[in-house]
């Protein structure tokens, strides 16, 4: 029982500590008193309490008593009535704090320049002017805040702050300037780049830089501010490289060669390559020999250069002491493709104690296919590490030869599950019909990741023997995890094709939804007409919406005209946006015109997903008479999304939804934006040409870079060309609207594209913009794509790289496709033998 009250004791303070405090009653003359002279204790929590009492009375009981208190001998009983007094905002008491702002205590002059700020009364303006001027820098900004708070605070008197002597509030001027977006003030940020405090430089700098308005005027302040202390050199660096002065290449050399903080030194080594790019080479080599600090930076450009003139001085740096130098070393002998490092990587990959050395090791040997690397692979297949055994399994398969087949056979067998698999994989990717057994054997394997390989090499080289053992793998139940048999169901369509019906049509009694997807989907594309009943089973009968899915895609693609009914109520239910285009396009193919008005009707359901639905089949109709039911769905407040609207109006691509479209673009979300650019271009109405122009330069959009990007490519889609200056223009500061701009077709943009593949600062940036550069420009792209294509850090955007020359189809990349089939990464391979199948050379092995 007593446990029982506690609990109710509890829970009823606790309601009252979660109530907010409201204001007491009236308290008597006396009680006032009692607070004021607690006010000017010395005690902290005396003085706080006493605050804290003083606000929860009537404001009218305590402005007097508080006002006489600011002439108190105590000083804190001064400051404590002005902080009182502003959080209640007594306009009465205005005058008598403007009074303190004299005081001989700097807190009090404080306290009453805050409350000033808080009470916002014009009064005070001429008194917080003059304390800017006070020798206490919190005073004086204080001051100059509480101006920004009343709004007296002009642009004049910001830029006669910022000539002040206190630093404290030239950095507010030049903050509040920049908040402002004041114009006119570039050349005043400039000469504060110049200040003698480090705070207010910095501000400036940040004011010239975001956004990105610096231009070569800002080249001679940002040189000095290289000598600067703290990390403001590295980003002047940054910027100067940014801004592409070739004025700035020697301060910037001497800061590489001289400078004593090791980040500054870096930094100016990443602004030159960006200035001077090849021509970096002879200086980076000669840094590699004189500042072992920066050898590891200096390494990682000449990898991005793929200049062979660079190998003998990086094979001097294998033997330094640091653990990156030596990796960085290792893996870019791999990419600049001379054979002579054999022999010293060889040495690194047996002698080196470091196993990501070690590793890197023998990625490069991989890359550079020399046979003398096959006996120390083979050997490094033991190592402790397994990836190191992987990486020399993968290694060994793309240097190829009889050995190195007859070395995969056999790790097929090895006791590792990791050495398996990869051999498994590698040959899987010869192609050679001698290792059908060895995969075959694969296909019964106990590890999982060593099933996946096989199954995957099957799809490849496999023929109707691999059926009944994939058809063992689809019986095997592996937990939830079923990625393999989903797999193993594709890779069986493609091996056994019609003889595989009746392993699939098996597998759409599986338990899981995703197999059975699949299972319907290949038995739709075998096109064989014995799957129509079982197919029509899943979606009568079936619960999981994935499986009914796949029956619908199937029996559609079996010429099947499936209930037009039973896949809407199937659409309904689908939140993958994929999947959910498939079965509205077959919905749309398939309806009639009674088909339609119910949709139309079905509009203005209560139900969200019942009209969600209409509208995307609607918009795939393109159905003309569709328009203005979908327009009116436009102002809809039930919970109707109108991004889903916006994008049906632009697929049905009707100038009618100009108009109402146009308005979206000063939509709050910026998603609904983004569908409305893009429904605007795919209309192609030059209407919208100027409400795009407008939105692609509001201030709320500038940093929203992929808003930017939807716009500028609408934009191009329409083709006006008075819309190329401002695209120029905005991408100086977003380079993600390269492909908008080159799309225009205009040679002129080729020297401003260039420039921004330049200020791109990663890897998949300076990607994209090439990739709209190819257009253009396409000799001096295909270069560097073939060197990113060799070079760049991660396997994805070499892949990128490789795709794209396929595409161009140019004979001159052949031979550094072929160094690419060697790339240590199994998607860049994938991307080179398709490459090199579009350009016509022959399928590496």
């Amino acid at each position: 029982m007593n446990k029982i009250k506690l609990s109710v004791l509890v829970l009823a303070a606790a309601v009252v500590l979660a109530v907010p405090a409201e204001p007491c009653e009236a308290a008597s003359q006396k009680q006032i008193r009692k607070l004021i002279v607690q006010l000017g204790s010395s005690n902290e929590k005396t003085h706080l309490d006493a605050k804290k009492n003083l606000r929860r009375l009537p404001p009218e009981q305590i402005t007097d008593p508080l006002i006489a208190a600011l002439e108190s001998d105590a000083w804190e009983a001064r400051a404590g009535a002005a902080d009182v007094l502003g959080q209640i905002k007594a306009s009465k008491a205005v005058e008598p704090i403007c009074k303190l702002l004299k005081d001989k205590i700097w807190t009090v002059r404080l306290r009453a320049a805050r409350s000033l700020g808080q009470i916002k009364d014009p009064r005070a303006n001429k008194a917080l002017v003059a304390a800017m001027k006070d020798p206490d820098h919190a005073v004086s900004s204080a001051a100059m805040r509480a101006l920004k708070n009343t709004g007296h605070l002009s642009t004049d008197m910001l830029v006669t702050v910022m000539t002040m002597a206190n630093p404290a509030i030239r950095r507010e001027a030049i903050a509040i300037l920049h908040q402002r977006k004041t114009k006119g003030m570039y050349e005043k940020y400039l000469k504060a780049l110049g200040d003698k405090d480090a705070s207010v430089r910095s501000i400036a700098f940040y004011a010239i830089a975001y956004p990105q308005i610096a231009d070569s005027k800002a080249v001679a302040p940002l040189v000095k501010l290289l000598k600067d202390k703290g990390d403001m050199p590295q980003r002047a660096a940054q910027l100067l490289s940014v801004i592409g002065d070739k004025r700035a290449v020697e301060p910037l050399r001497r800061t590489m060669w001289n400078h004593n903080n090791l980040s500054t030194r870096r930094a100016a080594i990443k602004a030159l390559v960006r200035l001077e790019a090849e021509k970096m080479v002879p200086a980076l080599i000669e840094l590699l020999g004189r500042q072992k600090d920066t050898r590891c930076t200096a390494i990682q450009v000449l990898r991005r250069f793929c200049d062979r003139r660079a190998c003998e001085a990086i094979l001097e740096v294998l033997s330094d002491d640091k653990e990156r130098v030596r990796v960085q070393a290792a893996a870019t002998l791999g990419c600049l493709g001379d054979t002579s490092a054999v022999g010293p990587l060889i040495k690194l990959l047996e002698n080196d104690p470091k196993p990501s050395v070690r590793l890197a090791a023998v990625k490069s040997l991989g890359r550079l296919g020399d046979e003398r690397a096959i006996d120390p692979l083979i050997r490094a297949m033991t190592h402790p590490k397994y990836r190191i055994r992987q990486a020399a399994v993968t290694s060994l398969g793309v240097i190829g030869g009889e050995k190195v087949f007859k070395t995969l056979i056999s790790a097929t067998k090895n006791p590792d599950a990791k050495v398996r698999e990869r051999a498994v994989d590698m040959l899987g990717e010869t192609g050679d019909k001698r290792a059908y057994k060895s995969l075959l054997t694969a296909l019964s394997d106990k590890d999982y990741h060593v099933l996946f390989a096989a199954v995957k090499a099957m799809k490849t080289m496999g023929d109707e023997q691999a059926i009944e053992p994939m058809r063992r793998i689809l019986r095997t139940r592996r937990g939830s995890k079923t990625f393999l048999q989903r797999k193993t169901v594709k890779a069986l369509a493609e091996v056994g094709r019609e003889r595989a019906v009746p392993a699939l049509i098996e597998a759409l009694d599986d338990p899981y939804d995703g197999v059975v997807h699949n299972a319907a989907r290949s038995l739709g594309e075998l096109g064989d007409k014995r799957a129509i009943k079982p197919l029509s089973d899943v979606l009568l009968n079936r619960d999981g919406n994935l499986a009914r899915t796949g029956a619908f895609i199937g029996l559609y693609k079996l010429g099947e005209r499936p209930a037009f009914l039973p896949g809407l109520k199937l659409l309904k239910n689908i939140s993958d946006d994929r999947r959910r285009q498939e079965i509205a396009e077959i919905l749309a193919s398939i309806a009639n015109n009674s088909h339609i008005d119910s949709l139309i009707t079905q509009l203005s359901s209560k139900d969200h997903s019942e009209r969600t639905a209409a509208v995307v089949v609607l918009g795939y109709t393109k159905n003309p008479r569709v328009v203005e039911p979908l327009i009116n769905c436009l102002g809809a407040t039930s919970g109707l999304n109108q991004q889903v609207v916006v994008e049906a109006l632009g697929r049905i691509g009707d100038a009618r939804a100009v108009a109402p479209l146009c308005n979206l673009l000063k939509d709050k979300n910026k998603q609904v934006i983004r569908a409305a650019a893009k429904a605007l271009g795919n209309i192609g109405d030059k209407r919208a040409v100027e409400p795009l122009l407008e939105a692609l330069t509001s201030q709320s959009l500038k940093r929203n870079r992929s808003t930017q990007k939807a716009i500028a490519v609408a934009l191009a889609q329409i083709g006006d060309p008075r819309v190329l200056k401002d695209l120029l223009k905005c991408m100086k500061s977003n380079h993600w609207i390269a492909g908008a701009v080159a799309a225009m077709k205009d040679k002129r943009t080729i020297k401003p594209l260039w420039e921004a593949w330049r200020r791109a600062g990663y890897g998949y940036a300076r990607l994209f913009v090439i990739k709209a550069l190819v257009q253009l420009d396409p000799k001096n792209s295909i270069e560097r794509l073939e060197k990113i294509a060799l070079t760049e850090y991660f396997g994805d955007h070499r892949a990128e790289a490789i795709k794209i020359l396929g595409d161009l189809g140019n004979q001159r990349s052949i031979p550094v496709l072929k160094r690419a089939l060697r790339d240590e990464h199994p998607k860049v391979r994938a991307a080179t033998r398709e490459a090199l199948k579009k350009i016509g050379g022959k399928k590496g092995t």
